[in-house]
């Protein structure tokens, strides 16, 4: 489970990645029906000009700089729902 200030991680995101508009943040319970693994997972939505590579190069970036940050691995989703 998140531990720290979601507050803050979200002001360090958003400065970090400024075509961000969104995101949230849990912990998936994944099963291959052998074993469950929990998976602290960000899902992110980008601003609508971003463009597809930049999104997916941040992407990667923020998903290293979220596992340094918090601690552990973490898996970024990028989402289009409104």
């Amino acid at each position: 489970m998140f531990s720290g200030n979601f507050d803050q991680l979200g002001a360090e995101l958003k400065s970090l990645y400024p075509n961000v508009q969104r995101f949230a943040f849990a912990n998936f319970y994944e099963s291959n029906f052998a074993r469950i693994d929990t998976i602290s997972t960000v899902v992110v939505k980008w601003a609508p000009a971003t463009p597809a590579e930049d999104r997916a190069a941040n992407g990667k970036r923020l998903q290293a700089w979220l596992s340094a940050r918090l601690g552990k691995q973490v898996r970024v989703v990028e989402y289009w729902v409104e």
